[in-house]
């Protein structure tokens, strides 16, 4: 049961980032072009200066935080999953804000009891 209340935090931080990305790409857009030319755009721009690391590493995080939310779900891996989680939020503290950091460490709240089932 653990593992997938881990699932379900690692998918809510999974969600936070992709919200972020939602936000990015349409709110504040301009009205003489179409929703989808701006988002390409806004992506574009976004990954191509020479600032856009925190975006590069939200693209990795939703992906990472989707592949362990899998892992954990199945069972099979739920200690190396948390181990990835636990070298994610070390890698975010670098990267994002503190409240980022947060919910990327929220799974890790059931490190102990997933290790013991393991």
């Amino acid at each position: 049961m653990e593992t997938k209340i881990a699932g379900i935090l690692s998918i809510f931080a999974a969600l936070v980032f992709l919200t972020i990305w939602l936000v990015l790409m349409f709110v504040a857009q301009p009205e003489f072009l179409s929703t989808y030319e701006t988002s390409k755009k806004t992506i574009i721009y976004a990954l191509t200066e020479s600032n856009s690391k925190f975006f590069i590493f939200s693209l990795i995080s939703i992906s990472l935080c989707l592949i362990y939310t899998v892992i954990l779900f199945k069972k099979k891996y739920a200690q190396e999953a948390m181990y990835v989680i636990l070298a994610h939020t070390l890698v975010a503290i670098f990267v994002y804000d503190w409240p980022l950091v947060l919910i990327v460490a929220l799974p890790l709240i059931f490190f102990n009891k997933v290790k013991a089932n393991a």
